[in-house]
């Protein structure tokens, strides 16, 4: 991978830290408690080829490991423990089975386009800060129970969020509920055959959200029914982004909504004058 960006080693700073890799088909850098691994050739504009390992372990032995980053990398298993670890990013991955062994210092967690078949990060994720899920199918029971600890967490991002079930709703109560402190949240807007993946109830509770992002990839109507209930459900707001996804070319009945949903924008922002908004298209 890469060097550039990144500090000067200090020799120093990684004496008294082991880490063990098998096999040795790998590529990474490490030091000062962050370990970095990724394979296959550079970046292209579709999704780069991880490299491949039937099996592969890492463990590191003197718990001094706090940030992991994996990028372009492909196993069968992958069990990480690490006692100090505080950032965790996956990126381009591909796992059947990815294990995490920790004791509770996880921070961050970063999952961007990986597939995994089954995903343990453990129980221990009451400090969790920062959860930003992109591009990734999840079983959404199984996932909000391994971070509904996360009462610490301030900032929620799940975008291109696709579920196992297509019949399973991500309710915003449930949101609310487990993530009290939460001031930052970002959701990609998805129908599929008809259901809301992120249900309106509970809204009141987003008391300290201040900043609200959210996208669409195929607009509809119901989009600014999803717009209002959130606005309304967020009393302490001070920012909101839209990103959308407008094609080259559009039929009458796309032009149509575009026309409703930029008429009620301009309500909203009449109703909601100490609300900051924001566009951004594609």
């Amino acid at each position: 991978m890469s060097g550039a960006g990144r500090e000067k080693p200090d020799p120093d700073r990684g004496r008294g830290w082991g880490v063990n890799i098998h096999p040795r088909r790998f590529r990474g850098w490490g030091w000062g408690g962050k370990w970095r691994v990724g394979g296959g050739g550079g970046v292209n504009k579709t999704r780069p080829r991880p490299a491949r390992c039937h099996a592969y372990s890492l463990i590191d032995s003197n718990v001094s490991l706090k940030v992991l980053d994996l990028e372009l990398f492909s196993s069968d298993k992958f069990i990480l423990e690490a006692d100090l670890l505080e950032k965790l990013h996956l990126k381009y991955c591909s796992f059947e089975v990815f294990e995490l062994i920790e004791k509770g210092t996880l921070k961050v967690l970063k999952i961007d386009d990986v597939s995994v078949i089954h995903l343990d990060i453990g129980d221990s994720t009451e400090n969790l800060e920062i959860i930003d899920v992109s591009n990734f199918t999840i079983m959404w029971p199984k996932f909000s129970h391994m971070i509904s600890k996360a009462s610490k967490l301030y900032k929620l991002w799940m975008w291109g969020v696709v579920f196992d079930d297509e019949d399973e709703v991500v309710d915003i109560e449930t949101i609310s509920v487990c993530f009290p402190q939460l001031t930052h949240l970002s959701l990609s807007y998805d129908l599929r055959d008809g259901v809301l993946h992120y249900g309106l109830q509970g809204l009141s509770c987003l008391m300290n959200v201040v900043v609200l992002e959210l996208g669409w990839t195929v607009i509809s109507d119901l989009f600014s029914v999803w717009v209002a209930a959130l606005l309304e459900g967020c009393p302490n707001l001070k920012k909101l982004i839209i990103y959308g996804f407008v094609s080259e070319v559009k039929t009458h009945e796309e032009c149509q909504i575009l026309a409703r949903f930029s008429e009620f924008i301009l309500q909203l922002g009449r109703k909601y004058g100490h609300v900051k908004f924001e566009f951004e298209y594609e």
